[in-house]
């Protein structure tokens, strides 16, 4: 039965009945409203059957996913009722109110299972760009089988005590408008405890739209909820933040509480939360931070941020009615910082939670008790705390009396829970039990015995400490890792090039006889006169600029290198000596470099190499004269 096919305009004033109680007729109905602006006015869906809640769609499918067509706007007003019951023994079926615009839906929505059997249905109320649901009554519970779920799905939640304002619908401009469309649902506090005290989960998601708006979940007003002895569930899925500005409680069944912020969104709480029995849970992108505190009286206690966790107040599991609830907190990128974890139990014969802690950086807590004490037997639990780096257990226990003095406890009347610590301290920081003030803790440890007043030595001389069913590790950092070796085909271009080969040896200090040195003195070449300048014409004058003449330059001649006679005089001394002769300046006097021994023989050899300049031979030969 479907009003219309194609998109348009849909209004409904009236009743659509699709019951299905014939057994011998195996079908589920199905409704689909569809069209570009829905309006429902006292109008009635029946979808029920006794082969379980048909399904009914007004304005689109699940999330407006799919190939259904979907709507603009939605509107249902307060007399509108739309049911996909469960018949005897069945499942409640599944209703979609969904707008890409605005969805305002004030009716009644029922998918709930069998009177005899079966789980609850499956209802969804979005408008992914405004949505107001003020007054809207919702059941998807079961008496018997699990409750089923309402899920509502704006761009930001407001859970308080006013209703959204804007996204009216006024017919009179037209057939459908929308007014002040507003990003933020405000879903009243008394529609969420109604929802939930008839045993159906409530799931509040946030989508960060194409207008303006953040992801976040806002409960700004306290929410005491009495659920059936089955219980119910409130989630909350947050693009963004998860904000608790106010207590949420259970009076009643227990409660259930998920907090989800899969990206990088962080948990606010400053109200106090009771789940009485039901599971605390959270999993998060961003930092989780409470100052309110959390008891869930049996329920588990999980967390799990990408960040750090805080908490300045308690955080108890305990429960005097049955077992208590474990404590787990993982902060895998951050670090731990916690006022006191209790887990303990007081019923007889029962059993204490385990508090497992896990954090790179570091933990601090106030005490830690997992103890089970009382008349009677009861057993403790284990407490396991991981760090790389620095545990400290900042306060002492009171009570029980069993446990006062220590900062961590886990004794039980039968069997006691083990205690393993594994800190950072590494090479550097020990341990210290009792009076601690940087790495260990201010109290004693008790498990199957009280551990205090203890120094543990840092590796190598202890890397593992065992004291009956406590145990403290030391974890030393690895050593680092080895480069990768180098491929085998780069070694060829690393090889050094050959060595040289290795040089004559050479005789330094004995000078040569005036026979070794001949052959070398006559293949010296004698210089050669240098021709005298060719004569400058002289030009006969004419009016034009007369040519500048320049002077021919003159070459200067330097001598050939010889074997010196002398270690103490250098190739450039001697060089630089007949240079400043010939150039007209004062030569280095060579009797002050070399020994007046070896004078003449030097003087014989330069007259060879100079024997025409007679102006050289008197100055060098008049030098020599002087030693």
């Amino acid at each position: 039965f479907d009003v219309p096919l194609d998109r348009g305009n849909a209004v409904i004033a009236g009743r659509i009945n699709t019951v299905n109680r014939n057994v011998n007729l195996p079908l589920v109905p199905r409704v689909q409203v569809l069209g570009d602006r829905i309006a429902l006015f006292n109008t009635v869906i029946n979808a029920s059957s006794v082969y379980g809640g048909g399904t009914i769609l007004v304005g689109g499918e699940y999330l407006g996913q799919g190939t259904t067509p979907t709507a603009q706007f939605t509107f249902a007003d307060t007399n509108t009722r739309i049911r996909a019951n469960g018949i005897g023994n069945t499942n409640g079926g599944r209703v979609i109110a969904w707008a890409n615009n605005t969805t305002r839906f004030f009716g009644a929505i029922n998918a709930r299972a069998g009177n005899l059997g079966g789980n609850g249905g499956f209802i969804e109320t979005s408008g992914k760009l405004s949505l107001d649901v003020s007054g809207i009554r919702i059941n998807a519970s079961s008496a018997f089988g699990s409750p089923g779920l309402w899920l509502v799905d704006p761009i930001d939640i407001n859970i308080s005590g006013a209703a959204t304002s804007g996204g009216t619908f006024s017919i009179p401009t037209g057939l459908f408008s929308s007014d002040n469309i507003s990003p933020t649902a405000n879903i009243l506090d008394t529609d969420i405890i109604a929802t939930l005290n008839a045993g159906t989960d409530v799931i509040l998601t946030t989508n960060q739209g194409s207008i303006s708006g953040n992801g976040d979940i806002n409960v700004n007003t306290i929410l005491n909820i009495n659920p059936p002895v089955s219980g119910a569930t409130l989630s909350l899925l947050a693009t963004r933040n998860i904000n608790i500005n106010a207590a949420i409680n259970s009076t009643g069944g227990f409660l259930n509480i998920n907090l989800l912020t899969p990206t990088v969104g962080n948990v606010n709480i400053t109200g106090a939360i009771n789940t009485r029995g039901g599971n605390f849970a959270a999993n998060l992108g961003g930092t989780f931070i409470t100052s309110g505190s959390i008891a869930t009286v049996g329920g588990n206690f999980t967390v799990n941020a990408n960040n750090s966790f805080v908490a300045t107040n308690s955080i108890s599991t305990l429960s005097n009615t049955g077992n208590s609830g474990n404590i787990n907190i993982r902060a895998t990128n951050g670090s731990i910082t916690t006022q006191d974890l209790r887990s303990s139990n007081t019923l007889i014969g029962g059993v204490a939670g385990s508090v497992t802690l896990n954090a790179p950086v570091g933990i601090t807590v106030g005490t830690i008790n997992s103890s089970r004490t009382g008349a009677l037997l009861g057993a403790g639990n284990s407490i396991d705390i991981t760090t790389n780096g620095l545990f400290r257990a900042n306060n002492s226990l009171v009570n029980p009396p069993i446990c006062a003095g220590a900062s961590l406890c886990s004794y039980g009347n039968a069997n006691s829970g083990k205690i393993t610590i594994q800190h950072g301290g590494g090479i550097i920081t020990p341990f210290v039990v009792g009076g601690a003030t940087n790495n260990g803790t201010l109290g004693g440890i008790y498990s199957s015995g009280l551990l205090s007043s203890t120094t543990i030595l840092v590796p190598p001389a202890v890397n593992s400490y065992f004291a009956g069913d406590t145990t403290i590790i030391t974890a030393v950092p690895p050593p680092p890792i080895p480069p990768a070796p180098l491929p085998i085909e780069i070694f060829s271009l690393l090889r050094n090039p050959e060595a040289p080969p290795t040089p004559s040896p050479v005789v330094v200090g004995t000078p040569p006889t005036i026979e070794s040195i001949e052959p070398f003195l006559d293949a010296v070449p004698e210089p050669q006169p240098i021709p005298p300048p060719s004569p400058i014409p002289i030009l006969s004058p004419s009016p034009s600029p007369s040519l500048t003449t320049f002077p021919t330059p003159i070459l200067e001649v330097f001598p050939l290198p010889v074997l010196l006679p002398s270690p103490n005089l250098t190739t450039a001394q001697f060089n630089q000596f007949t240079r400043d002769f010939q150039t007209g300046r004062s030569p280095l006097p060579l009797p002050e470099i070399i020994r007046p021994s070896e004078a003449n023989t030097l003087c014989t050899q330069l007259n060879q190499l100079f024997s025409q300049d007679q102006n050289f031979e008197d100055f060098l030969c008049s030098e020599f004269s002087r030693d």
